[in-house]
């Protein structure tokens, strides 16, 4: 069974065919012929159960932000050397500026990047900048990834693919 939602979707109540419960289904998407299909048999749209925005959307949010922290994963280059902006690489590299700090160090003997590639005499400064520009990098794909989640929340995106990330 199907509800009509105001956003012209189709909320599927109850699985149905190809359709699982709980999901939304668009006009455009190909599995509208299966609700077309319920409809066509003399059923009718179900009243639509208030339903919690952010339970209804999780899936879509979750993969969001997994889309999002694939971006943050690639990093950036600076003097050609790749830094991952990962999680467990933006510590490593505070770490390492840390310890940096500690022992005024102004080069590290050697560094080992993120493709695997070892740099001798590898410029601190150069880790700071990468640090640096990691964080800006994120900040602008977590406020990329609000403007999506807002859109998600308001019924007005309901695709992931080819979003448009900062470059």
């Amino acid at each position: 069974m199907f509800a009509l939602m105001n956003t012209g979707n189709a909320l599927c109540l109850a699985d149905y065919g190809d359709i699982k419960e709980g999901a939304i289904v668009p006009p455009v998407n190909e599995l509208w012929a299966q609700v077309q299909e319920w409809l066509d048999a003399g059923n009718d749209w179900e009243p639509q159960p208030p339903i919690d925005p952010d339970k209804q959307y999780a899936p879509l949010l979750t993969e969001l932000e997994g889309l999002r922290k694939a971006q943050e994963e690639q990093g950036v280059t600076v003097n050609g050397v790749r830094y991952s902006g990962a999680q467990g690489n933006r510590q490593a590299l505070q770490e390492a500026l840390n310890a940096a700090a500690e022992y005024g160090l102004t080069v590290f003997a050697s560094w080992k990047d993120s493709d695997g590639k070892y740099h001798p005499n590898h410029p601190v400064a150069d880790v700071h900048e990468a640090l640096r520009q990691i964080g800006l990098r994120r900040m602008a794909l977590i406020a990329k990834e609000g403007e999506y989640a807002a859109q998600i929340k308001a019924g007005a995106l309901i695709d992931l693919g080819g979003l448009e990330w900062i470059a």
